[in-house]
């Protein structure tokens, strides 16, 4: 994702198409401006990503790629109080909120970014996006119904990618539509 993005950023093309209607690349990328303002200064961090859908999400994770160690999504239907032993375990140190629920709702035990108040700002010229995260976890359903999360390294996940992209046929220049949200499976 993150390559892609790099290559369309500073373009018009269509980025997200969601509830507000379609963002542009470039207009995301301010807003992943925004994000990344943010997230500059904290060392090492691991993010928590609460959000399913929507602009906020999308550039968040850009953001949260390129400044991240670790990225856990968590479903905003999820009780983030119930998964704190979880979170604590995977070093969670902030919680991006993509939702419209203003974090001080969301927990107490952990600092909470509210997106949807963040500003775009302009995006330098040159702008890099490193890829600096280097796992990715999900919580899985599981018939269980205690948490659970995977943690799934970057590479591996890359991996996993390359496959699938060849196995469904998709080539260079082909566009995707994702209606799931990117905290479900890689696929």
């Amino acid at each position: 994702m993150l390559q892609a993005f790099t290559r369309m950023a500073g373009t018009d093309v269509a980025g997200v198409i969601d509830v507000q209607g379609s963002l542009g690349v470039a207009a995301l990328d301010q807003l992943r401006e925004g994000v990344s303002a943010e997230l500059q200064g904290l060392p090492e961090p691991v993010l928590a990503l609460y959000a399913s859908h929507g602009r906020a999400m999308y550039a968040a994770l850009i953001a949260a790629l390129s400044a991240a160690r670790r990225v856990v999504f968590i479903d905003p239907a999820s009780n983030l109080d119930e998964l704190m032993p979880v979170l604590q375990h995977l070093g969670v140190n902030l919680v991006l909120n993509g939702t419209t629920r203003p974090g001080s709702q969301l927990t107490r035990s952990l600092p909470v970014l509210d997106l949807q108040h963040l500003q775009p700002r302009p995006v330098p010229p040159g702008r890099e996006y490193p890829l600096r995260c280097q796992d990715y976890v999900i919580f899985t359903s599981g018939s269980t119904g205690e948490p659970k999360a995977i943690v799934q390294r970057i590479e591996a996940l890359g991996r996993h990618i390359d496959n699938y992209i060849g196995y469904v046929g998709i080539g260079p220049g082909q566009r995707v539509l994702q209606l799931a949200s990117a905290g479900g499976t890689p696929a």
